[in-house]
């Protein structure tokens, strides 16, 4: 498959819709996603990198992962609750270009601030 989609495109196909068919399906097909997405791990790491002080306990390395934990499952389900609506899904499926391309000017322009210091 290919690494990028156009904007319009919606996500998934008939693969993806063939292994989700169960709950278990369901599980295993986030999960693989959820695992092979990069995203979280280059963002808790700069978490990591921004609130921890080099010298942190083990206990504190521990509570800051055990709040993201909290927050990444809360925040999963409440855009998996979420998107279980239908009305939910067909608004995001109206809007997903405009959404997609809002949001990447802005992480674009944020990395520009970044790169220019």
């Amino acid at each position: 498959g290919a690494i990028a989609r156009p904007a319009g495109a919606q996500p998934g196909g008939a693969q993806a819709a063939g292994r989700a068919d169960t709950a278990r399906g369901a599980f295993w097909l986030g999960l693989a996603t959820q695992m092979s997405n990069p995203k979280p791990a280059v963002f808790f790491g700069a978490v990591f990198v921004g609130t921890l002080p080099p010298d942190a306990s083990a206990p504190a390395m521990l509570a800051l992962l055990a709040a993201i934990f909290v927050n990444e499952f809360a925040c999963t389900m409440g855009v998996a609750r979420l998107f279980a609506v239908a009305r939910v899904r067909a608004a995001y499926a109206r809007l997903k270009v405009a959404i997609d391309r809002s949001f990447g000017t802005i992480l674009g322009l944020m990395g520009a601030r970044i790169a220019t210091g």
